[in-house]
Order: C-alpha cells, then sequence, then structure tokens
C-alpha cells in the first residue's frame, strides 16, 4: 500500500479501482474453483440418492427448491468475495485519508460486482448439477464452460485481436461486467483480459443472462420429470 499511498487525492478513485479489480480478478478464479465443489453435488445428489422422493413428501414448490439450492451455492461464494473487498478497501482508506468521500462508491459498486458474479456462477452450476447424477461429471462441464472457454477465448483473440471473441469466454463476459460496474474505463496502461472496455457490458450480460435462462430452464425441467409442483 505504499505507493497507493502516494497518489494524489484527486486519483484515488482510479488507484482504489485498480486495486479492486486486480483482487476481484483473483477471486473470481477462486469462485470458479469453489462453486463445483459447493454447486455440483447440489440436484445430482439427490438424483442419485432419490432424495426428491422425501421432497415430493413436503409442500415445496419447483420455485421454492430452486431458491433454496440457489442460496446454499451463494453464501459461501459471498462469502469469500465480500470480506476481502471490505478489508482491503478499509484499509487503503485508512493509508489514503480524507479521500472516502470521492471513492465510497467503490463499496456498493464493489458488491453489486460480487452479487452478480455469485448468481451467475450458481444458477449455471445448478443448471450442470441438473443434466445428470454425477457430481464429477458436472465438475468437468463446469470447468469446461468455464477454464475451457477461457482458453479457446484467449487464442482467438490473438490470432484475430477481435475483442468480440471475448464473447465466447464466461470468465471474460464476467469480467466485463465487473469492469464496467467499478468503472475501470478511465485507468490506462492496466493489462486487462478485455480488449475492449468502452464496448460496455450489454452484449457480456446478453450472454451471461442466456445462460442463466438456459440453466434455469434445464433445473425445471429436472423438477418436473421428479413431479416436483
Amino acid at each position: 500500500y505504499a505507493s497507493i499511498a502516494e497518489v494524489p487525492a484527486d486519483k484515488a478513485y482510479q488507484s482504489l479501482s485498480t486495486v479492486l479489480w486486480m483482487l476481484l480478478a483473483w477471486q473470481g478464479w477462486f469462485a470458479t474453483l469453489l462453486t463445483p465443489l459447493v454447486g455440483a453435488p447440489q440436484i445430482a445428489d439427490d438424483m442419485r440418492s432419490h432424495a426428491f422422493e422425501v421432497y415430493l413428501a413436503r409442500p415445496i414448490s419447483r420455485w421454492d427448491y430452486f431458491l433454496g439450492k440457489l442460496l446454499v451455492i451463494m453464501r459461501p461464494l459471498l462469502l469469500i468475495m465480500v470480506l476481502p473487498v471490505v478489508i482491503v478497501l478499509g484499509m487503503a482508506h485508512g493509508f489514503l485519508e480524507g479521500t472516502f468521500a470521492s471513492t465510497w462508491t467503490l463499496y456498493p459498486r464493489a458488491f453489486a460486482a460480487i452479487l452478480v458474479w455469485a448468481t451467475v456462477n450458481s444458477i449455471v452450476i445448478l443448471g450442470i448439477s441438473s443434466m445428470g447424477k454425477s457430481a464429477r461429471y458436472a465438475s468437468v462441464i463446469w470447468f469446461v464452460v468455464t477454464v475451457g472457454s477461457f482458453i479457446v477465448a484467449s487464442i482467438l483473440l490473438q490470432a484475430t485481436q477481435n475483442s468480440m471473441f471475448d464473447l465466447v469466454s464466461y470468465n471474460h463476459c464476467l469480467f466485463s461486467v465487473v469492469i464496467n460496474l467499478i468503472d475501470l474505463r478511465p485507468v490506462v496502461d492496466l493489462d486487462l483480459p478485455i480488449m475492449d472496455i468502452d464496448r460496455g457490458p450489454r452484449s457480456s450480460l446478453l450472454v451471461l443472462g442466456g445462460l442463466c435462462l438456459l440453466s434455469t430452464w434445464l433445473v425445471m425441467r429436472r423438477l418436473r420429470a421428479g413431479r416436483l409442483p
């Protein structure tokens, strides 16, 4: 933080937003690893153990089941992402005295980015978990969707220099949303995995929204097959 403390007050937002982005990027990859550990067994294990029969004996709907599973996955993801952000921003404001008034909006921006990240991860892993009875296979599919698409998009970006290939990558789409939420566009000389951050998050949100709709449909189809009301 010594280098941050030397930044003039008028550049505090730019400096803290850069630090916040670096933190969220690392946390995002950690969340990629944690998500299948928590989420892959949620529906797959219920199908394997015939737990649907237990749920059928209870007065719960498909949406009750879906939201309950969603919250189970989101809780640890939110915990591991929110606490470090609060600690880092709090420590940074301790070094940058008098800059809280110009940078306090980073807190709600960071929380909004984390909420989007955790929600999308949770919905997508639930959709994948509903595709079969094996949590192990669900985890493999998850890493194909996340890490596999990241590798493919990186190769295509390097080969073509066409920033639209960002949309091939699940994580690139999330990065784009986060970058726009914490407003990194004024930051210069920063090595970002998004080549065109001025494009805005609309295209990435459409991709992520489509994945969430598809995942929700997969879960609801599975629950209808299990005859949850």
